[in-house]
């Protein structure tokens, strides 16, 4: 569904738009501006419920400078970036020159460990073997690059705007109703309950236990249970 479809939903299922449905998400006044405000705030709450959303993850890969140790999310001319994901094996690297031969994982340290062997005292260039992110997001290699070595990985995307008309959430599009849904409660809210919020309440539940189990990772027990 687009964004100017969702708010139509919203405008609908509300009963209090008589008539004109918004035939744009722009330019709305009055009424019509408050559904088109709500349904577009749904949007962003919904990526922002979870960390681990599978549709807000995104692959990475850029270029390091010899001697330089962070890098931001601009530095790999990422334009929606939020968050690096350090999942197991999740980042690799290989110098630039000897080409994806080379490419190897390179293993995740938390930062007061990275801060102990790497940012402390005189230290050597050499082939990175680990990395962290720093306390303001920073992509944090250790030892310091010797070289130009290519890295990849993935990381979070920042929250998707619906702007116009023709914007499409990134999100499965078999759950694109839980938007309208959840723009419905928020209305009701702003309204101060005049909306029947228990069936909105109800449907946009039932459609975001669905997206979870979609689209959360599974949660696995290793080990032996006491």
């Amino acid at each position: 569904m687009t964004f100017l479809e969702l708010a139509q939903m919203v405008a609908r299922e509300s009963g209090t738009v008589s008539g004109n449905l918004p035939s744009s998400v722009t330019n709305q006044t009055g009424r019509l501006a408050k559904i088109v405000h709500w349904t577009a705030d749904a949007w962003r709450q919904i990526q922002n419920s979870r960390a681990s959303w599978r549709w807000m993850r995104g692959e990475f890969e850029g270029t390091t400078t010899a001697g330089t140790a962070r890098y931001t999310g601009a530095s790999f001319n990422l334009n929606r970036w939020a968050d690096w994901i350090t999942d197991a094996d999740s980042m690799t690297l290989y110098r630039q020159s000897d080409g994806v031969s080379d490419e190897g994982p390179i293993l995740y340290l938390p930062w007061q460990d990275y801060r102990r062997a790497y940012d402390r005292g005189a230290q050597t260039n050499n082939r990175p073997i680990h990395y962290t992110i720093s306390p303001s997001g920073e992509l944090c290699f250790g030892p310091k690059p010797d070289d130009a070595y290519v890295v990849r990985g993935e990381y979070r995307k920042s929250p998707q705007k619906l702007e116009s008309d023709g914007d499409i959430p990134e999100m499965p599009e078999r759950f694109h109703e839980a938007i309208a849904w959840y723009g419905l409660m928020l209305l009701a809210e702003h309204d101060e309950g005049q909306l029947h919020i228990s069936v909105a309440m109800r449907r946009y539940r039932m459609l975001m236990d669905d997206l979870m189990r979609d689209q959360l990772p599974e949660v696995s027990i290793t080990g032996a249970l006491a």
